[in-house]
């Protein structure tokens, strides 16, 4: 066994049983006083308008022909690019990489406009805002959720897009705020980025738009958190709920050279094939949440058979999917935030064959998934 394989493995462990650890201590309070989110403020736990218009897989993307799209899969300064050289440096950007990379390494982005700085909040409340600006792109605000820990430790990363209407603070109904302290005991960081107001009416630009605005942004975070706190790079992953599910979907694989696995709550694919797919070498492992029958927006969008879909086509590319039915519509059922935390635990990068080709950890509640 290789020492990046030993270690991997060691980190994974230590996650896993920070959420053991974390759910076995810790009482649940609600998520609107913890984090002060308002009457106004979206609840996918609730079945209400917060659901994208759907756009086509390739209306989502950027044309990979045009030489001046920044996440073109053939331009080599594209941190997506698998062929770019991009290098990880996981000690809080000191520079020294004393281990030589193993193969098909995430491949990390670089930074490419002026880091803010995380440690302006000292006191480490539950949440503090960040504007990121990366070259080219309007500034833009993110919610991060870490603690103290991330000075010691290399933690995960884990994004969360929330859906139309909604607000960074959906973070705690789709990871619970026992998975979100077990991440920041991790030495980990949840992302959840504010919407760019020139998105339109969805707030991710891939569902009604073909620019990459987000991932971009995605990116610059990614570099940011390297070069001042230093991070996993083995444990980035992403998960959204409606239209932040459909950007993930759509982030899966145009963010797969660094992406470990990702979770889409009633998203799914609405076209006929994935997006342009970055890096197929990367078997991510994804979870494809539905409401089942009644996961319907206006009467108009089922998200069931997209989401159903979107676990084909994963499956078809030799990578692990986990389709899971929770019958409770357009909505993130608390009884599933664990399963999700520790489905992240679990899959860090370059995790195939899945472990649950053997069974589902306890974690994940009776009859919700499957293995298509």
């Amino acid at each position: 066994m290789s020492i990046a394989l030993i270690l991997r493995n060691a980190s994974r462990w230590s996650w896993a049983l920070a959420v053991l650890a974390v759910a076995c201590k810790s009482e649940t309070s609600p998520a609107a006083e913890t984090a002060g989110t308002s009457a106004d403020d979206d609840d996918p736990s609730a079945d209400d308008d917060d659901d994208p218009t759907v756009a086509d897989s390739g209306d989502a993307t950027s044309d990979p022909s045009d030489p001046s799209d920044p996440s073109d899969p053939s331009n080599p300064s594209d941190p997506s690019n698998p062929s770019s050289n991009g290098s990880v440096d996981d000690d809080g950007g000191d520079g020294e990489d004393p281990d030589p990379p193993v193969a098909n390494e995430p491949n990390l982005p670089s930074i490419t406009g002026t880091c803010p700085d995380f440690f302006q909040t000292l006191d480490f409340q539950l949440t503090h805002d960040l504007t990121f600006a990366p070259d080219t792109l309007t500034p833009r605000v993110v919610r991060l959720f870490m603690d103290e820990s991330v000075v010691d430790q290399d933690g995960p990363i884990v994004f969360y897009w929330h859906g139309t209407g909604g607000n960074p603070n959906e973070a705690i109904q789709g990871l619970g705020q026992d998975g979100i302290a077990a991440i920041r005991a991790a030495g980990g960081i949840v992302v959840a980025p504010f919407a760019d107001e020139a998105s339109g009416m969805f707030p991710w630009t891939p569902v009604g738009g073909n620019i990459d605005h987000d991932n971009l942004l995605a990116d610059e975070i990614i570099a940011c958190a390297v070069d001042q706190v230093g991070i996993d790079p083995h444990r980035i992953h992403s998960v959204g709920f409606s239209a932040g599910g459909i950007h993930t979907v759509t982030m899966s694989v145009r963010r797969a050279a660094y992406l470990a696995s990702v979770v889409s709550y009633s998203g799914g694919e609405f076209g006929p094939t994935l997006a342009p797919d970055t890096d197929p070498d990367n078997l991510f492992a994804a979870m494809s949440v539905h409401g089942g029958p009644d996961d319907v927006y206006e009467g108009v969008v089922s998200f069931q058979e997209p989401s159903e879909h979107y676990a084909d086509l994963l499956q078809m590319s030799g990578r692990f999917a986990l389709l899971c039915d929770h019958g409770q519509g357009h909505s993130v059922p608390v009884s599933i935030q664990a399963s999700v935390v520790q489905f992240f635990a679990d899959h860090p990068w370059g995790t195939t064959p899945s472990p649950y080709l053997g069974g589902l950890p306890s974690a994940f509640p009776d009859g919700f998934c499957v293995i298509p």
